[in-house]
């Protein structure tokens, strides 16, 4: 895993559900390494994107709670 996906798996392990803006304000990081980050996150199942029902445009990232033991 990517320093990125590392660094991006930190902040989510300390937040309930988050934005692609906030992980790169709290993180440093580009936008773009943070949308690669997701990616590779959810491939590997482990991070969830659930849609904003008020703006189904905007999406928020959480950890999955049903993660199998790695």
């Amino acid at each position: 895993m990517s320093n990125a996906a590392q660094e991006v798996l930190r902040v989510l392990s300390s937040s309930s559900s988050i934005s692609q803006k906030e992980i790169k304000n709290r993180t440093g990081l580009s936008i773009r390494s943070v949308k690669g980050s997701l990616k590779l996150l959810r491939e590997e199942n482990i991070v969830k994107e659930i849609a904003v029902f008020e703006d189904m445009r905007r999406k928020r990232y959480v950890l999955r709670v049903d993660i199998d033991e790695r």
